[in-house]
């Protein structure tokens, strides 16, 4: 086998380290390691493998970023820490599917949908990015190359619609209460942006990054969104019928009075 992993940037690096088993890439903002249980081949601004596994063999890769002044080179995953960290990843996703209350047809499918809505939203803060994707064009060559990595109030009010129809409450429950954090810096008109960063932000400033040609010649290459500045009245009113249309048919959960923690701040 000869997996390859060439990282793409969008500012110059500053330095990069590499040694046996370890790739580390430093920028001024943050740094991305790789590491492996076998040695390693730098190969321009990324790293190669070549190796051979016969039955019962295995190989181990992991990558993750850090902020720039914790990274560390000597600190490795070991074969039977990669093991663990695989079966107790499988663990969580099993025991958060086991909530499903979905019984009817296509029941694999659903759920499958239902991991893959999971897998947008944000630990930290509950937040539900509407795709994890940035600058992939509408049509090829074309110039619609948005940046969605953020929060939508309306989108994600869909989205918490759907696990909460198959007993999914406690996304619904962090969700809404991010919602009131919002609620305490509006507009000065008294109104919510129609989106936010997943940590809050409110800046979502619109980028161009002209020094990359974009997907198969796709230009321009956008971060940031400058929808943020737009008005949608459908956001806030979606998002309160999906909760009095939900409230008295849905799980309730355990830490609130209801399927989510707050409510009202949303009929504004």
């Amino acid at each position: 086998m000869l997996p390859g992993f060439q990282p793409r940037q969008g500012c110059p690096r500053d330095e990069d380290h590499s040694q046996r088993g370890d790739l580390s890439i430093q920028t001024k903002a943050a740094s991305l390691q790789l590491s492996a249980t076998l040695p390693l081949e730098k190969k321009g601004s990324g790293a190669i493998a070549d190796f051979t596994l016969t039955e019962g063999q295995t190989v181990t890769f992991a990558l993750g970023g850090t902020a720039s002044e914790s990274l560390d080179n000597t600190n490795l995953l070991t074969e039977p820490e990669a093991d663990e960290f695989f079966r107790t990843t499988v663990d969580y996703w099993r025991r958060w599917l086991a909530q499903s209350s979905y019984r009817g047809r296509w029941r694999e499918m659903v759920e499958r949908s239902a991991l893959a809505l999971k897998l947008l939203t944000y630990e930290t803060t509950g937040t539900i990015v509407a795709a994890p994707t940035c600058s992939l064009p509408e049509e090829l060559g074309g110039q619609r190359n948005w940046d969605y990595r953020y929060t939508w109030i309306r989108d994600a009010a869909f989205t918490l619609y759907a696990l909460l129809r198959i007993g999914f409450t406690d996304e619904a429950s962090r969700f809404m209460g991010w919602i009131e954090d919002c609620t305490q810096d509006l507009n000065p008109d008294g109104s919510m942006q129609i989106m936010y960063g997943i940590d809050g932000r409110h800046d979502l400033k619109e980028e161009t990054l002209d020094h990359l040609e974009g997907y198969k010649g796709s230009r321009p290459v956008r971060i940031g969104n400058g929808a943020y500045g737009n008005f949608e009245w459908i956001s806030t009113v979606n998002s309160s019928t999906q909760y009095t249309s939900t409230i008295n048919t849905a799980p309730r959960s355990p830490t609130t009075s209801g399927p989510y923690s707050k409510t009202g701040q949303l009929g504004l």
